[in-house]
């Protein structure tokens, strides 16, 4: 799968996760408080830790602020993913230098976002997206996320809050799925994560997708 097409996939995405936030503002309200609380306590901590003259505090000040500052940009660029008209060209080059500043604290962050109760729908595709471009960097979140249960949020009644919701989760490993098979057609570690994932991911639905995409590998 090419760049462009994944980009378009994850505009896609995030045209659906619009929608999502659209049905559902009450829950997009408690999201923004919780994460709005949840970067003023790391605000707190950061300063506190600032004030040290310890050089090993003071690092770790350095990067808990820089992680609390990639947590807010996957936010913002979720929204900015999702306006009506995205200049492409524009977004591609700022996902591509986004995947080359991964570290794997920012990989962590990712896939943190994507099992988060609070983030938006649209930072975790974002999320997925990345770790999907992260290649080898992020391949151990990567298996991770596809090694770990899909969590459910309770029964899915038609047309439901939590029936998108439980459809949300699916659909982000699906897409997972979807980009390492791709990768795997060219990189022997790809293909033994998604041998592994299709052996013991604890999904049936996942496990199968794996399988069928090793057997496309191994036809061509």
């Amino acid at each position: 799968m090419k760049k462009p097409l994944r980009l378009a996939i994850l505009l896609g995405f995030g045209v659906w996760a619009g929608w999502w936030l659209a049905n559902y503002e009450t829950t997009r309200r408690q999201v923004a408080a919780e994460e709005k609380a949840r970067a003023a306590q790391l605000a707190i901590e950061a300063e506190a830790l600032a004030n040290s003259d310890d050089p090993v505090v003071i690092a770790a000040a350095a990067q808990a602020r820089a992680l609390a500052e990639f947590k807010k940009w996957l936010e913002d660029e979720a929204v900015e993913v999702n306006r009506p008209k995205v200049d492409v060209e524009q977004a591609q080059q700022k996902m591509q230098a986004a995947v080359q500043a991964l570290t794997p604290e920012r990989s962590r962050v990712l896939l943190e976002t994507i099992r988060s109760s609070t983030a938006s729908a649209g930072a975790k595709i974002l999320s997925v997206y990345l770790l999907i471009e992260g290649g080898e960097r992020t391949l151990p979140e990567m298996t991770e996320l596809l090694l770990s249960p899909v969590p459910t949020h309770g029964a899915s009644v038609a047309h439901s809050a939590t029936e998108v919701r439980n459809t949300q989760e699916r659909s982000m490993r699906v897409m997972a799925i979807e980009g390492l098979a791709t990768r795997a057609k060219t990189d022997l570690r790809a293909r033994a994560a998604l041998e592994k994932i299709a052996q013991t991911a604890p999904d049936s639905a996942l496990r199968t997708l794996a399988e069928q995409r090793l057997r496309d590998i191994a036809a061509h």
